[in-house]
């Protein structure tokens, strides 16, 4: 090699313009190849899909098991039962009577079921009347009267603020009325039941 130049300075000028070789072929990088931190970012983003992908498979299973959204209360069917409706005209004193021989579950029902389908009547002793507010059991009324009636249970009237019913306000402990309306509910109050009835 060195009979082809002249020159020591020559060959050392030849051998500095060759390029140079890796000293480790391990740490040889190709163009084009990804590096290392590449290489973790793509790890990164594929446990990302994964997860997702695993979430959603989740989501769809939960939703198919229900019947909708995951977040929807699933409520068990309940039995039906048979609720004895009583026939028209209601008879106050028949029905609180029957009414207290039920159970809890069987008044609940009931209660439930007769709300606003019936009209009733009946008659007792007034008892009180006051102004029915907020937590009364008919709100947009604005006289309560409650009636004692002959077997030891109360039907509580609801009336309107109206000409038509001035008399009410009249009424006094004592007094002896006859009324009507539309039954809304009824409630076991333990000593006593009533009724709650929007008054025609």
């Amino acid at each position: 090699m060195a009979d082809r130049f002249k020159t020591r300075e020559e060959y050392e000028k030849w051998k500095s313009s060759r390029p140079s070789e890796p000293t480790h072929k391990g740490n040889y990088k190709k163009e084009g190849a990804p590096g290392p931190k590449r290489s973790h970012i793509l790890a990164l983003l594929l446990s990302i899909l994964i997860i997702l992908f695993l979430f959603f498979v989740y989501l769809t299973l939960i939703s198919g098991r229900y019947g909708g959204s995951p977040n929807q209360i699933i409520q068990r069917p309940v039995q039906e039962k048979e609720v004895v409706i009583p026939e028209l005209p209601v008879d106050l004193l028949m029905f609180t009577n029957n009414f207290k021989k039920m159970t809890e579950v069987q008044q609940k029902d009931l209660a439930k079921e007769i709300e606003w389908k019936y009209y009733t009547r009946g008659s007792g002793m007034v008892s009180q009347v006051e102004y029915a507010g907020f937590m009364s059991q008919i709100t947009g009324s604005y006289y309560e009267v409650t009636v004692e009636l002959p077997n030891g249970n109360r039907a509580i009237v609801f009336y309107p603020k109206t000409d038509k019913y001035d008399w009410v306000w009249k009424l006094s402990k004592g007094s002896y009325i006859e009324f009507k309306g539309r039954l809304k509910t009824i409630k076991n109050w333990g000593l006593w039941v009533s009724v709650y009835i929007l008054g025609d």
